[in-house]
């Protein structure tokens, strides 16, 4: 009776290690939930906040930074994040499980005069693996 007890003991306590220890997986998943874009041509990045949408990007040739806040929507492991508006077209999709990502952005000036302006600043970044990506520039690989 007492093995019986013993062994019921230990299942449950199991069961609970592995709920825990899942539960701490689920946990540290939510923690990276700001992935970086890098291109693998030019090095220029973009960092996502998936949790509140917010976005920053870098283009290392010139220095340029834009930043703003899209909408992000998570299915499965695909995260897809658009912010569209007069001035600017951001558009990315990443596949969390693959570790790769594309995106697009476009930035237009407007002019008082005229209205917008023909775009003055396009971007494309694919990157084949979102985890080598740092939010630094690097040199291209040739």
């Amino acid at each position: 009776m007492k093995s019986r007890t013993m062994v019921v003991a230990l299942m449950v306590f199991s069961m609970i290690v592995l709920a825990a220890s899942g539960q701490a997986r689920a946990d540290k998943s939510k923690t990276t939930a700001e992935p970086v874009l890098q291109d693998d041509n030019t090095g220029s990045f973009m960092v996502i906040n998936v949790t509140t949408g917010e976005y920053k990007f870098h283009d290392c040739a010139s220095s340029f930074v834009m930043g703003g806040f899209a909408t992000v929507n998570i299915t499965g492991c695909r995260v897809t994040v658009k912010d569209v508006s007069e001035e600017r077209l951001v558009v990315a999709d990443i596949d969390m499980c693959a570790g790769q990502a594309r995106a697009y952005l476009v930035t237009e000036t407007l002019d008082g005069l005229y209205g917008v302006s023909s775009p003055t600043r396009q971007y494309t970044i694919i990157d084949s693996d979102i985890r080598d990506s740092t939010t630094e520039c690097k040199t291209p690989q040739k």
